[in-house]
């Protein structure tokens, strides 16, 4: 149910701003997963597992962000974060907002 878009000139725009942001030393590895979800579209109950293979090399995963970029938004288009290990806190999707957590974290 859910549609990813890759954008991949947007994500090599932004990898040197996050590389900078999270003191990144030499051979650390930053990979950024981005995806458009389209109306109707929604993520399941997931924690971003801590380990997971890149290219072909194990990574340790530390932190998760979402950027929202959704200039309009309204109650009745879903799209609210639930962070569920801190009761089911949400977050409502604000323009040119950055939301970030550690892994593993369970959230939807």
């Amino acid at each position: 149910n859910l549609q990813h878009d890759f954008f991949s000139d947007l994500r090599d725009k932004l990898a040197p701003h996050f590389s900078r942001v999270l003191q990144m030393h030499q051979g650390d590895v930053l990979k950024l997963f981005l995806a458009k979800y389209q109306t109707g579209a929604y993520m399941t109950s997931h924690d971003d597992v801590k380990s997971a293979t890149v290219d072909g090399v194990l990574c340790d995963r530390v932190r998760g962000f979402v950027l929202f970029l959704n200039r309009q938004w309204d109650e009745d288009d879903g799209g609210l974060l639930l962070d569920e290990e801190d009761s089911d806190k949400a977050y409502t999707p604000s323009f040119n907002t950055l939301l970030h957590y550690r892994i593993p974290r369970w959230h939807s």
